[in-house]
């Protein structure tokens, strides 16, 4: 039940940004670095350990990947927090095209639907 929600989370997230890309990049060039900083860092933990209980619920190879991407989620989380290199990255992302935005959100959708088929 928890990998279809989260699943369901990654897909509506997807869709939202591809809707409206300038949303997020307009939120990055407003809030200041520290205080995004520490939200994606909270975010990431959050979603990898989602990830890693959902995982236990799966079966097969998709189960194992959902896994790596939670590992790798917590890892990214952990070191957003202390990193100068998290405020380099997320102020190059803020001056990426619209395009680069709508391609992460493809990605969105396809991990939210990887997970959506993995659950069955």
């Amino acid at each position: 039940m928890l990998a279809k929600i989260i699943g369901w989370v990654w897909v509506i997230i997807g869709i939202l940004f591809l809707i409206k890309p300038d949303f997020l990049k307009t939120k990055l060039q407003k809030k200041g670095i520290k205080k995004i900083k520490k939200l994606l860092s909270g975010i990431a933990v959050i979603f990898g350990i989602f990830l890693i209980t959902a995982s236990g619920k799966m079966q097969g190879f998709v189960s194992v990947i959902i896994m790596i991407l939670g590992i790798i989620a917590i890892i990214k989380g952990v070191i957003l927090l202390k990193a100068k290199f998290a405020e380099e990255l997320l102020d190059w992302v803020s001056r990426q095209p619209i395009l680069f935005f709508r391609i992460i959100a493809l990605v969105y959708i396809a991990i939210g639907v990887v997970i959506l088929l993995g659950v069955r």
